[in-house]
């Protein structure tokens, strides 16, 4: 090993020893055993458009909100020409058996407001073509959850809920990429094994709760920031 290269690994350890004591001067653990969060962030960023840009209410028909469980099925898992070809074959025969006209008698406004609704939903998906179906699913099922399980009860089968909701507030976790500061507001993006691309946080200076802001001394000055967000 030359000795520019051995003076590069000994002054980056020596930046680095000076990093993990300006960490724990802050009473911040730069070796934490457990990071608490409720939810990965690839998961956050991926149904975060439909959260809150779509309008639920048009899906909660009832209490048991599994008319919004399957437009979020659809949604997420179109099914292919065979299966709508095969699926209206079988509508029409059971229409017949029923002693009625298929070509009278099925009404088509319900299908043409089902697939407009589906589309709407979808278009504020990320592309699921990046998604095998096992990823697709743990998406999926991750977010529609039975109710009595997200009141920490037993799952009971009799209704469904969304495990997040619009302006929730939760709580995630990951390694600071970049930071970018602009007046009181500062610009982190964060990633986690779910999103190596990274999610954009806002940090607004003005809104911060007091209690934390006070804790943290917060502070937007870059140098500052990046200490208190453990990047040093």
């Amino acid at each position: 090993m030359s000795n520019s290269n051995t003076s590069n690994i000994q002054a980056q350890r020596s930046i680095r020893l000076q990093k993990m004591d300006e960490l724990k001067a802050n009473n911040f653990d730069p070796f934490p055993v457990v990071s608490h969060r409720d939810f990965e962030l690839g998961f956050v960023k991926f149904w975060f458009d439909f959260i809150h840009k779509f309008d639920l209410t048009k899906l909660q028909s009832d209490e048991t909100n599994f008319l919004l469980e399957h437009y979020l099925y659809q949604a997420m898992f179109p099914p292919t020409l065979v299966e709508t070809f095969e699926e209206k074959i079988q509508m029409r025969h059971t229409v017949r058996q029923m002693g009625m006209d298929p070509d009278k008698d099925i009404d088509t406004t319900d299908v043409n407001y089902d697939e407009n609704l589906v589309q709407e939903i979808r278009a504020l998906l990320p592309s699921l073509q990046d998604k095998n179906k096992a990823e697709k699913e743990d998406l999926f099922y991750s977010l529609v959850v039975d109710k009595a399980e997200l009141n920490g009860e037993e799952n009971t089968g009799e209704s469904v809920d969304l495990s997040i909701r619009p302006k929730q507030n939760i709580t995630v976790a990951g390694r600071v990429k970049t930071i970018r500061t602009s007046g009181k507001i500062a610009f982190v993006i964060l990633e986690d094994e779910s999103c190596p691309s990274g999610i954009q946080l806002i940090f607004k200076k003005d809104i911060l709760n007091q209690d934390i802001a006070q804790k943290l001394a917060m502070s937007f000055a870059p140098e500052n920031l990046k200490l208190q967000l453990g990047l040093v």
